[in-house]
Order: structure tokens, then sequence, then C-alpha cells
């Protein structure tokens, strides 16, 4: 979830449920217990006209994969900057690892990261399959080192 302040500032988080027993009866198999997590930035998407997506993340577990290497399980959600798009995509290693259509425009996933040193990257897919953007979770170089200009 995200939110404005009066201050400008965006607000963001997630609440998850601790699941139940699924062995149990009754209310042994209800959630039992509740976690959250929020936070705030100033980097708004009105002031980054080149964003594509506007994207939030979270690492909320590990995954132990082959040969004993980990992942860090990503909830990462958003919202485009762009029309057109109904698929959104987690994708590592040029695999996709989840995907859910955008319900009013807004998009969840969740999964595996730095994994065997490759990184999520998030698509935007169109109705014809079409990728719309492209971005990755990390920041990139801007690339003004002016040393490639001579």
């Amino acid at each position: 979830m995200t939110a404005r302040t009066a201050t400008n500032l965006e607000v963001f988080g997630y609440v998850s449920f601790v699941p139940g027993d699924p062995e149990g009866t009754g209310k042994e198999q209800e959630p039992s217990d509740f976690a959250s997590s929020a936070d705030f930035t100033d980097m708004l998407a009105e002031n980054n006209p080149d964003w594509r997506m506007d994207l939030c993340d979270e690492v909320i577990g590990t995954w132990r994969g082959e040969g004993g290497n980990l992942a860090d399980m990503t909830l990462v959600w958003g919202v485009p900057q762009i029309r057109g798009g109904i698929i959104a995509t987690a994708e590592l290693a040029d695999l996709c690892v989840d995907q859910c259509a955008l319900v009013e425009d807004r998009f969840t996933l969740i999964a595996p990261d730095d994994y065997r040193q490759d990184f999520l990257e998030i698509k935007l897919f169109n109705v014809r399959g079409e990728e719309l953007a492209r971005e990755s979770l990390y920041a990139e170089d801007d690339g003004d080192d002016d040393d490639d200009e001579e």
C-alpha cells in the first residue's frame, strides 16, 4: 500500500498474516498473528519523468536453492507510469518467476532476488504481449562520467 502525506512524502508498507494450522480445527486454522512493515520516501514518481514504473520492494525472507545458494524472497508492488500495461512480471536471469494482472493499475509480485549473482527485473506487458517497460530494483549508474566523451 502507498499513500501521500501532507508534507509531500510517500509512505508505503504491507501487512502479512501468519497462517493458522491447516491440520487444526476451527479457530486453529485461522491466521494467528500478523507482521507489518512501513517506510517513507521523498522520491516521487512525478519528480522522475523517466520512471516507467513506480516500484516499492521489501525482502520478506530467504530461499535456499540449488547447491545451497540463497535468494532474497522479495515482495514488489508498484504502479505503471505509462498506459497500456495489463501484466507485470518478475524475471530473474530472463526467467519469469512471478506474474500478475494489473488490478486498478497496480500490481504485486513475490520473487527470488540476488540469486547466483542474478537480480530481479520487473517488466510490464500490454495485451499483445509486447514489453512496455523494464525496471531493475537497483539504482543504475547515470553514466555522467565524462570519460567516454572526447
